[in-house]
C-alpha cells in the first residue's frame, strides 16, 4: 500500500511539472508574439513616416521660401546672420523637411552669443525661429570684440550685436589663443565676478550723476602687498566726453568705500569738479588730485569725508 501511494505521488508531481512546462511555454510564446507585433507596428510606423518625409522632400510646395525670426531680447540678428549660422543658401532650393528643427536649434546654440533658440516648421514653406541673445555688460580690455554677460560668459560682439558703448574690465587673463580659451580663463578668474558685481553696483549711481563707467580695473584686487590692493574705476562725463574721472578704492573695505560715492559725486560735481582722481583708499578721508580739483578746493566747496 505504501508503494502504491508513493507511485501516485510521483505521478502527481510529474503531471504538475508537465503542466508547468506547458504553461511556461505558452507564456513565452505569447510574449514573443506580442513583441513581434509591437516591433512590427513600430517598424511599419517608422517606415511610413520615412516614406512620407521622402515624398515631402520632393514636393515643390514645401520648399523653404521664408524665415520668420523673432528675438525675445532687445538685440536682433539680421536674417543674413541666421542663414549663415544655419548654413542656408538663399539661391539653392531646400525642402523644409530636409531641415531638422532640433538639429537647427543645436546649431544656433553652438554660437556663444545665442543663449536660447527654438526652431520649427510652419507649413508649407516657412521656417520659424525664436531666439535670445546674451546681454553684454562689458568688454574685456585688450579684446575689443569680446563681450561678457552677467554670468561671465564670453562671446564675440560683431556681427551679432549693433555697436554700443560698453565699459571694459581689466582682469589678469594673460595670453589667449582662441575664444574657447578666453571663455575658460574668464570663468576661472575670481576677479571677473568681482568686476561684474562692481558694475552692477556702480552704474546706477554713475548715471544719476551723468557719468558713464568706462573701465573697471581689478588686476590688483588680490595683490600680496596689502597696500597695493585696490580697484580703479574710470568714468566719463555724459555732458562732456573729454572729462575723465578716476576713483581708487581699497579692496579690503570695498563696499564701505563704495557707499561714499553718491555723496562724493554730488559734492564734487556741484563744485565744478569734472576731471581728476578721487582716492578712497584711506579710511576717513578723500584725497583729490588734478588741476580742476585744486580749483575746487580753493573755492572751499570740497570737504574731507
Amino acid at each position: 500500500m505504501q508503494v502504491m501511494r508513493s507511485d501516485k505521488r510521483l505521478q502527481g508531481i510529474s503531471v504538475k511539472k508537465e503542466e508547468g512546462r506547458i504553461g511556461l511555454f505558452e507564456a513565452l510564446t505569447k510574449i514573443i508574439v506580442i513583441s513581434c507585433c509591437l516591433w512590427g507596428a513600430f517598424f511599419g510606423a517608422w517606415y511610413w513616416h520615412h516614406r512620407q518625409q521622402e515624398v515631402r522632400k520632393n514636393d515643390q510646395r514645401f520648399l523653404l521660401k521664408r524665415i520668420a525670426a523673432r528675438s525675445i531680447t532687445q538685440d536682433r540678428l539680421p536674417i543674413g546672420v541666421l542663414t549663415e549660422l544655419l548654413k542656408l543658401d538663399r539661391e539653392s532650393q531646400i525642402s523644409l523637411f530636409a531641415l531638422q528643427p532640433q538639429e537647427a536649434s543645436k546649431t544656433l546654440l553652438s554660437c556663444p552669443a545665442v543663449e536660447k533658440a527654438k526652431v520649427w516648421r510652419l507649413l508649407p514653406g516657412t521656417l520659424g525661429i525664436e531666439y535670445a541673445l546674451r546681454t553684454p555688460v562689458a568688454t574685456i580690455a585688450g579684446l575689443k570684440n569680446v563681450g561678457i554677460d552677467a554670468t561671465a560668459t564670453a562671446f564675440f560682439l560683431f556681427p551679432y550685436f549693433a555697436p554700443k558703448r560698453l565699459p571694459a574690465i581689466v582682469i589678469p587673463i594673460g595670453n589667449l589663443s582662441s575664444l574657447q580659451d578666453v571663455q575658460r580663463r574668464v570663468r576661472r578668474i575670481k576677479e571677473t565676478g568681482i568686476a561684474i558685481k562692481l558694475l552692477e553696483y556702480i552704474t546706477p549711481t554713475a548715471h544719476q550723476h551723468h557719468l558713464a563707467v568706462d573701465l573697471v580695473d581689478v588686476t590688483c584686487f588680490h595683490q600680496q602687498s596689502f597696500f597695493r590692493r585696490e580697484v580703479i574705476v574710470a568714468f566719463t562725463s555724459l555732458l562732456s566726453k573729454e572729462e575723465r574721472l578716476y576713483v581708487r578704492i581699497q579692496s579690503k573695505k570695498l563696499l564701505e568705500r563704495l557707499e561714499l560715492l553718491p555723496t562724493v559725486f554730488a559734492t564734487l560735481l556741484r563744485s565744478g569738479f569734472r576731471g581728476g582722481i578721487i582716492d578712497l583708499r584711506f579710511e576717513g578721508i578723500v584725497i583729490l588730485s588734478g588741476e580742476i580739483t585744486q580749483q575746487a578746493v580753493a573755492k572751499g566747496s570740497v570737504k574731507k569725508q
